[in-house]
């Protein structure tokens, strides 16, 4: 038997000579250099060709001529000494004679040759060394030794008159041993082969590089079945050398994950996971990396970093945040956490600061626009995805410990907790846990009378617990969410007071069921059960005692149809019964009925469905959504999306319907009969990715409420009351840019918003007819992270709001006066530090509000709430550990 018929087998390493690719064994030798490395072979029986006497160092060839020889080398890259070469057919003969012992000086030969196997070296140092071993590739240099080889290899490619396939991308010198890396890069860089490129490093569709590349792909298509199972490594290493020179700033790895993040697809908007770029709506996706570089300690934190988000203050020291000029504390943005609705059921409020840690968060997802024709009546402005770490990401243990510093006491501490598991029998299960202390403000509280109130001392104490539980087998999937807010505050419905207390408190389950009934039908049922106690002051002696009990049960079934390969199609029904009650039937304090009854309970109908539709000019969506309400009436709402993706320049155009329903108490407590609010919004977005790396989008939108329904309290007295009052709206700009390079990236985006023309609302009017209370018509945020080696990375992140008026002191009647809270700028810089003595143990220093600004969160409508004072300047400390279970 030849060479040809030797199979691969672990050995020494031998390096071929250039030569005739022809003359190389066909089971897939690997490329270390200007020739090849070759694993030693092992004939497939005996007959094995023996060596000829006329080799002078194995006794001869056997006629064959000339004599084919590898250099033997040392894992270190030196020639053994063995003489100067040995023969070629050496490699094809049998391991140890047929029926023979094996010897003391065969086992010690085997033993050098596994030592060797995992070591594939060049003989010339300027070429591609790779080391095959259990250790991870190290991007930054790869991404070196890939041009040094590229460059290297120029000068053969280039022959005048040809244009040769180099031989280190010849298809049988393309099996690397870190092919899913390569596997990776060819779904990301394949379809940019022939494209050209611009600038200094352009590929010229004339230039040999271009000619041997585009001559590769049609050896690699003429090779059939035989190549299929190393194609994808194939083309990626083409596309690897190809794209060698287009950014020199920029590593290759870096700009895989810069183009996965333009291609990373989301469902958040639309029922067909769509990408960012051809998803009908404006979107924001931040992960875990992003989030933890930024210093956020939880989701209010990582909003003042997206454009159009403002934050502000309702009443009992409750924090939350506005959109687009709009103040969405009441059913106007929707946040989900793990697919759960977080809004509370009874005024439909979210409560936001300290509720849930960063460590916690996988990743976020927004949508920066309506979504009710999707989700119903909570999502009238905006939707938040929060994705927390499930069994797959995890894939063992982790846990984390936090601590901030303030001028007068801790600012926040807390301790993270999770662990799950995906086995191969199709179960996964995660918990996940989070228990922590924080301080709204570590500075005084002043009313519009002029009182004052510490905020120092647990004033101001948020207690935040947080347990996650989550179970899937085979498509079936269920979660349990229990969250605990307590808060303490001195501020109650404006006037300084002694320190008062109440707590939200939330149980979430899910149960779902993925059926897929072909490759083309799915079924999605679901059951999900929400209990809550918001609002929650157990204090009868308190003038702010509450004690109610709100529950909800929502059934709905989604069925997702691939009609053909241009068509998708959605549909689906839920239906949901709301129920409250009084846990204590003595009505003190705020605790009041729901208008004559101490329970209550609606009922709520919907359908809807969606429709994508690719076609030449663009993929179209439309979609609807009609919703009954058993007391405030039926609901329909439209939606109508076009996106053109012309690489590089995407375009979309949306129109959008969208309402919100009124909660359980906003129906008690109105002053009068209430509808639901109508919203009409028209968003335009262009985005275009300048080169490898950097990207940017502008989108311009126009917001219109119809029928707002709006809260008032009275200061003095505590009554609430809600209304339907005219008509609100917005209309802006938002622009963004990221650019990811080599040592990191940055982001930066700028909002704005004018409600000129809009607004109509007397609550809600500042003194100026282009803006409303508490929200800045302009906001400029940024964030950076500059990696300076492989562990240390510096970060930073700043987010500045212009002027925002509010409420500031009061008139000789005492009717509360505006001012103006000066523009503010909140900057924060974070080191961090990755494997510190041990494998997935992560440290983080740096400081929040690193200017200590005095940044207050004002009321963004007139109910006689002085601006609620911020945290002064903190220091942070973070102690990470991840671990993997095999």
């Amino acid at each position: 038997m030849g060479p040809r018929r030797a199979r691969l087998a672990s050995g020494r390493v031998f390096h071929v000579p250039r030569g005739d690719p022809a003359r190389l064994p066909p089971d897939g030798a690997v490329h270390a250099g200007r020739g090849l490395a070759v694993p030693r072979l092992r004939s497939r029986g005996a007959g094995a060709a023996a060596p000829s006497r006329a080799c002078p160092r194995r006794g001869g060839c056997g006629g064959h001529s000339p004599c084919p020889r590898f250099d033997v080398l040392e894992p270190d890259g030196r020639d053994r000494g063995m003489g100067a070469s040995h023969c070629a057919h050496r490699v094809a003969a049998p391991r140890h004679r047929r029926g023979g012992a094996v010897g003391k000086g065969e086992r010690a030969q085997r033993r050098r040759d596994s030592a060797r196997r995992q070591h594939l070296l060049p003989r010339h140092p300027a070429r591609l060394r790779l080391r095959h071993s259990r250790r991870a590739v190290d991007p930054l240099r790869l991404e070196g030794r890939l041009r040094a080889a590229s460059r290297a290899e120029d000068a053969d490619a280039c022959r005048p008159g040809r244009a040769r396939i180099p031989r280190r991308l010849h298809p049988r010198a393309l099996r690397f041993p870190w092919a899913p890396l390569l596997r990776r890069a060819a779904f990301h860089l394949c379809d940019r082969l022939p494209k050209l490129r611009t600038g200094p490093h352009a590929l010229r569709p004339n230039s040999c590089r271009w000619r041997a590349s585009a001559a590769l792909l049609k050896s690699l298509a003429e090779k059939g079945d035989r190549m299929h199972r190393d194609l994808f490594a194939r083309l990626g290493a083409a596309a690897l050398l190809l794209l060698g020179v287009a950014a020199r700033g920029q590593s290759e790895l870096d700009l895989f994950e810069a183009d996965a993040r333009l291609k990373q697809e989301t469902s958040v908007a639309s029922v067909r996971p769509a990408t960012v770029r051809d998803s009908p709506g404006v979107l924001t996706l931040l992960s875990r990396d992003e989030i933890l570089a930024s210093g956020a300690r939880d989701l209010l934190d990582v909003l003042q970093l997206v454009p159009g988000f403002s934050p502000g203050v309702d009443v009992e020291g409750v924090t939350d945040v506005g959109f687009r000029g709009v103040w969405g504390h009441e059913g106007k943005i929707l946040l989900l956490l793990d697919g759960q609705e977080m809004n509370e059921t009874l005024y439909s409020t979210l409560q936001l600061g300290h509720e849930l840690p960063a460590d916690q968060i996988q990743s976020i997802e927004i949508v920066r626009g309506p979504g009710s024709a999707r989700y119903g009546g909570n999502a009238e402005l905006a939707v938040i995805n929060v994705k927390t770490r499930n069994a797959q990401d995890l894939n063992g243990v982790s846990a984390s410990v936090v601590y901030g510093q303030t001028a007068h006491g801790y600012g926040h501490r807390g301790i993270s907790l999770a662990a799950g598991k995906s086995f191969d029998s199709g179960v996964s299960a995660s918990v996940s846990g989070y228990f922590g202390q924080g301080n709204r403000s570590d500075r005084s509280y002043d009313d519009l009378y002029g009182n004052q109130a510490a905020t120092t001392g647990g004033n101001s104490r948020v207690v935040p617990a947080y347990l996650n539980v989550a179970g899937e087998y085979k498509g079936l999937r269920a979660r349990l969410i229990y969250h605990h807010l307590g808060v303490n505050n001195v501020d109650g419905f404006g006037d300084a007071s002694a320190p008062q207390s109440l707590e939200f408190i939330s149980l979430l389950g899910e149960l779902a069921y993925d059926w897929k009934l072909s490759d083309s039908l799915r079924v999605t049922p679901e059951v999900h059960y929400k209990r809550q106690l918001p609002w929650r002051d157990s204090d009868k002696s308190s003038w702010l005692y509450y004690d109610k009990t709100a529950e909800r049960i929502t059934g709905r079934i989604t069925a997702a149809w691939d009609a053909t390969q241009d068509l998708n199609l959605a549909t689906g029904v839920d239906a949901y019964v709301d129920r409250a009650w009084l846990n204590d039937m003595d009505l003190v304090g705020a605790q009041t009925l729901f208008g004559t009854s101490d329970h209550v309970a609606y009922e709520n109908v919907a359908a809807f469905s969606e429709a994508t539709w690719r076609t030449p000019i663009g993929n179209i969506l439309a979609g609807a959504r009609f919703e009954h309400h058993s007391l405030v009436g039926n609901s329909f709402v439209p939606r109508l999306a076009l996106t053109k993706l012309l690489d590089p320049v995407h375009f979309k155009l949306l129109y959008s319907q969208a309402f919100r329903a009124p909660g359980i108490e906003n129906i008690s407590l109105a002053s009068g009969t209430l509808t639901p609010e109508r919203t009409t919004v028209l968003e335009a977005e262009v985005g275009m990715r300048f080169a490898d790396g950097i990207f940017a989008t502008v989108n311009a939108y126009d917001l219109t409420i119809r029928d707002p329904i709006v809260y008032t309290v009275d200061p003095s007295t505590g009554d609430e009351a809600y209304l339907n009052a005219g008509r609100t709206g917005s209309r802006g700009v938002e622009a963004e840019v990221r650019v990811d390079g080599r040592h990191g990236f940055a982001a930066a985006s700028y909002a704005m918003y004018t409600t000129a023309g809009k607004n109509q609302v007397d609550l809600l009017r500042g003194p100026s007819p282009s803006r409303v209370l508490g929200l800045p018509t302009h906001k400029v945020s940024a964030r950076a992270t500059l990696q300076l080696n492989r562990r240390l990375s510096l970060n930073g992140a700043v987010a500045w709001f212009s002027r925002r008026d509010a409420a500031l002191t009061v008139d000789t009647d005492g009717n509360p006066v505006i001012g103006a809270l000066a523009a503010a700028a909140l900057v924060d810089v974070l080191v961090r530090v990755h494997d510190l003595g041990v494998k997935g143990l992560d440290l983080s220093a740096g400081v929040r509000n690193l200017l200590d600004t005095d940044f207050r969160y004002p009321q963004p409508y007139n109910a006689g709430h002085a601006p609620l004072p911020g945290p002064s300047r903190e220091f942070v400390v973070r102690l990470a550990y991840d671990a993997a279970v095999p």
